[in-house]
């Protein structure tokens, strides 16, 4: 289980019920906090945007835990393979 997960885990815990309980409302959701963060962001407000961000996130946990996937493992592969494209195309 991932640190991400084990948070997750432990709001669950503490709010009792997990209301989203499948990917497909975990999937909705996450739409609905992606426009909440648009619209913060827009709005220019800081720190809304930045608790919109951790919503979005929170929830994309909920989304991709139902097939054990680990969000941090993903995106330092992303970061990996990125570098890997990337490597002496810039000049440091």
């Amino acid at each position: 289980m991932s640190e991400l997960d084990d948070l997750f885990i432990e709001l669950i815990v503490k709010h009792g019920v997990d209301r989203y309980p499948s990917p497909e409302l975990q999937l909705i959701k996450l739409t609905e906090e992606v426009g909440e963060l648009c619209s913060a962001w827009l709005e220019k407000d800081f720190d809304r945007t930045r608790k919109e961000a951790g919503d979005v996130l929170f929830t994309l946990q909920g989304f991709v835990r139902h097939w054990n996937i680990d969000l941090l493992t993903v995106m330092r592969e992303i970061i990996a393979e990125t570098y890997s494209k990337v490597e002496g195309k810039h000049p440091v």
